[in-house]
């Protein structure tokens, strides 16, 4: 599996990304394995997908879960307790969910 970010997400089904799009789509090509993100990636694309092309791009997005394409995956409480150690460990650096620091 490839892990993938939010911003591949949208450039792969948005062609108004431009450059990004077409990189996005010929990487996309020579991929053998499905895709994983997280749901909060997924969320993101979402949203910024519905700004941008409406539902018609996040339906694309969810046929690329429906035929298995991308995967989401899906954090359990060990997990989520490890993150909260390593945040704690690393709280110096910017490495937390949903802020950045300046």
């Amino acid at each position: 599996m490839i892990l993938v970010d939010t911003a591949p997400l949208i450039a792969l089904i948005d062609a108004g990304q431009g450059d990004a799009h077409h990189r996005c789509v010929e990487a996309y090509q020579t991929i053998t394995s499905p895709l994983l993100t997280t749901w909060c990636c997924f969320t993101e694309a979402m949203y910024f997908l519905y700004q941008l092309r409406g539902w018609f791009a996040q339906d694309i997005l969810w046929q690329f879960v429906n035929r298995k394409a991308l995967y989401l995956h899906s954090t359990g409480v060990e997990e989520q307790q490890r993150m909260r150690e390593l945040m704690r460990q690393y709280q110096n650096v910017p490495m937390d969910l949903g802020r950045s620091k300046k």
